[in-house]
């Protein structure tokens, strides 16, 4: 038997999912961008300093 790759979500982790969704509009997607909204203000940093960072990501902004 082979595992999943995932777990489905209990129904306290769906709660937060949903108040993520309304929170921050939220729209996954591969072709949409941006994915959420961002409240104003808000910060940004880049975490490409980390010891373990693989290099940069394609199509990621920095």
């Amino acid at each position: 038997m082979v595992a999943r790759a995932y777990r489905e979500l209990t129904d306290s982790e769906k709660v937060v999912w949903d108040r993520f969704y309304e929170a921050f509009d939220f729209r996954p997607s591969m072709h949409r961008f941006p994915a959420i909204i961002e409240p104003i203000p808000s910060v940004t940093w880049s975490v490409s300093g980390l010891d373990d960072d693989p290099g940069g990501i394609p199509g990621c902004v920095g």
